[in-house]
């Protein structure tokens, strides 16, 4: 027990350490276009446009739901390893920068997830959650002063153009645009912006066909809304069932966390862990776990967080993750009490029904997309006919073609 406790204790710092380093490698290379905006934009008279920094991403917002679930791990290497004044330079100035980024993005909906699982997972954490979240804070400080004088006062005085493209604007939240930046006014920040117009459309598919949905991916807007997505193309016991799996599994992580951290430390004390580093590692990786699924959960009734592939993927990361840490809190109370109904004694059928689950899932996948991948150049061919025609892509999202049922809302003329 006391060996696969300290081998998941390291598997944790390694997943935790990959993070840090996306973070760290797309804050380099926006550090690098900050550098050569300012320095070449004289000679070639292009303007700093803040939206340069976001490189990667066809809109910010995408970074910022990515950025919803890396930075509550970003500090995690600072506390770690943080020792000498340069590893703390190196640790801290990835911390900064990406906060910077995202006050920058004006992504409100990666604001409000955060701020929500920050504190769902202070309060969690005990001790060991405040103390993540007393750092958080001050890399949310650093970050801010790091917009003011990078993003807004600094680039005052480069001699390059500084009037920012239409494109920027849109992306930036901003309205008419000034030298630099703009003001913007306190209904700015509260208001949904056209999010209330998606979700009546929503509601409409979803009254349209209650039981079954119109089917998966088959509505021609991104809703921005997980529940009401999941309720109007599968239907409602689908969407009620994926948002009681969601919340539950959620409940039951925020209580293992509380298990671990807060409510029952006589239990670890019993489990024999390897040593007190190991058990802080994993009680902080928890906590960053936690604010990454609580703060996704909440931008996800506000954004895209269930649709675009990289907040897939972040989210399917986190919830592995915490299911994860849940199996092993269960088997270090049950080895620590002596429980003799151990989940070893079953892990290998629940293992194999887990393989045989997802090689049906990716069969399914291969035998679906194999057929579609001869057909792309008659797909581009028809995706440019369409935007010739009607100035966008018709279909379903993600689809060029492939409308299987049109949406029909009445008509309010």
């Amino acid at each position: 027990m006391v060996r696969h406790q300290a081998r998941a204790a390291e598997w944790d710092k390694v997943l935790v350490f990959g993070l840090w380093l996306a973070a760290a490698l797309h804050a380099a290379g926006s550090v690098i276009q900050y550098v050569l905006m300012a320095a070449l934009g004289p000679t070639t008279g292009q303007p700093f446009i803040p939206m340069a920094l976001y490189h990667g991403f066809s809109n910010v917002r995408f970074f910022g739901q990515w950025q919803t679930m890396l930075l509550p791990f970003v500090v995690l290497p600072l506390l770690w390893w943080g020792r000498g004044l340069k590893l703390q330079l190196l640790f801290g100035g990835v911390a900064l920068w990406w906060w910077m980024l995202l006050i920058g993005s004006g992504t409100r909906a990666s604001w409000l997830g955060l701020t929500v699982g920050a504190v769902v997972a202070a309060w969690c954490g005990g001790a060991v959650g405040w103390r993540w979240f007393r750092w958080q804070a001050v890399a949310v400080v650093a970050g801010a002063i790091a917009f003011v004088v990078m993003m807004q006062w600094l680039p005052q005085y480069f001699p390059a153009p500084k009037v920012l493209s239409p494109l920027a604007l849109e992306f930036l939240g901003l309205g008419q645009s000034t030298a630099l930046t703009t003001e913007r006014s306190a209904a700015s920040f509260t208001a949904l912006s056209g999010r209330g117009e998606l979700w009546i459309l929503s509601l409409q598919a979803l009254r349209s066909h209650p039981l079954l949905g119109l089917g998966p991916m088959h509505i021609e807007f991104n809703p921005h809304n997980a529940p009401l997505q999941w309720m109007a193309e599968w239907g409602v016991v689908a969407g009620l069932l994926w948002c009681g799996l969601a919340v539950y599994g959620l409940w039951r992580f925020a209580g293992a966390v509380r298990l671990r951290v807060a409510q029952r430390p006589s239990v670890h004390a019993l489990s024999a862990r390897p040593s007190n580093e190991l058990s802080a590692y994993t009680s902080q990786t928890m906590v960053a776990v936690l604010a990454g699924l609580v703060g996704a959960m909440v931008q996800a009734f506000f954004d895209s967080v269930v649709v675009m592939p990289v907040s897939q993927v972040s989210l399917a990361l986190l919830s592995a993750w915490g299911i994860g840490f849940c199996l092993r809190e269960q088997t270090t109370l049950s080895s620590a009490l002596s429980i003799s109904s151990s989940p070893q004694a079953w892990s290998w059928r629940r293992q194999m029904a887990m393989v045989v689950v997802m090689a049906s899932f990716i069969t399914a996948i291969v035998v679906g997309v194999a057929p579609e991948i001869r057909r792309v150049p008659e797909l581009m061919f028809e995706a440019a006919r369409l935007r010739a025609h009607y100035g966008w892509i018709v279909g379903p999202g993600f689809w060029a073609n492939g409308r299987i049922y049109p949406l029909v809302l009445p008509n309010t003329d």
